[in-house]
């Protein structure tokens, strides 16, 4: 009986073993993957800051105030463009940004954009109308996408198919923690006070044109800034069975 119970331990600590192994390459694949896209946001973030800079440069140089993508109307109908993981395991990560969400509703009708297969999983659920249920794969979207999703809302926009477009997403701060903001893309804010340095600055084409130009891009070059890193779990290696 003895040598029988010694041999089963043996067993099982050399099963525990092998699945620290696998554990520990697990850990490894995750922090680099984690690495990664910190590396990508912090990139972009910068190029996402410039591209607002331009838009109140453009708008500082405009004539026109009747200018449809910087024009308050009424609000009858809201768009989210809501960005969230693709995977769980990342504990109340997904569920924070639903949160604000539903917190900004205020009985307005409104449509989705999701970006991520939790927020197309979540909004498909709640019968809600969405506008592309194309992008599940958060880590992999490219750019040509961000392009095409950029014209589609701005078409949207103009078109009077929603009075506001609004993104949701998670404003990285460190490895373990990351706020969920909101920001108004469409209609943009009219600057306080136009820039002097800019009142004489020729525009080819004119300032409305370009600032159209650049309305019409402004999501796709904000959506890169916002990719979430992907939805991992650090898990602890199993513990030695006492001897």
């Amino acid at each position: 009986m003895a040598g029988s119970s010694m041999k089963s331990i043996k067993l099982r600590i050399k099963s525990v073993q092998s699945t620290m192994q696998i554990t520990h390459a697990m850990q490894l694949v995750a922090t680099s993957k984690l690495r990664r896209s910190k590396e990508r946001m912090e990139q972009s973030k910068s190029y996402a800051g410039i591209a607002g800079e331009a838009v109140k440069a453009v708008l500082s140089a405009c004539k026109d105030e009747h200018i449809a993508f910087a024009q308050k109307r009424e609000v009858k109908k809201r768009c989210y463009v809501i960005i969230a993981g693709e995977r769980g395991l990342a504990g109340g990560y997904n569920n924070n940004i639903f949160k604000a969400v539903q917190a900004m509703d205020d009985g307005t009708p409104y449509c989705v954009l999701p970006i991520g297969r939790k927020a197309i999983e979540k909004y498909q659920h709640l019968g809600v109308e969405l506008l592309n249920t194309e992008h599940a794969h958060v880590e992999g979207l490219p750019v040509g996408a961000c392009f095409t999703l950029a014209r589609m809302l701005a078409e949207g926009y103009e078109k009077g198919d929603f009075d506001e477009l609004i993104l949701v997403h998670t404003s990285f701060i460190n490895m373990m923690s990351q706020e969920v903001v909101s920001d108004r893309l469409l209609p943009v804010e009219q600057p306080e006070s136009k820039d002097p340095r800019l009142v004489s600055t020729v525009f080819d084409p004119n300032p409305e044109e370009t600032l159209k130009s650049i309305i019409r891009r402004l999501p796709a070059t904000l959506l890169p800034a916002r990719y979430p890193p992907a939805a991992t779990r650090w898990i602890p290696p199993p513990k030695m069975p006492a001897k």
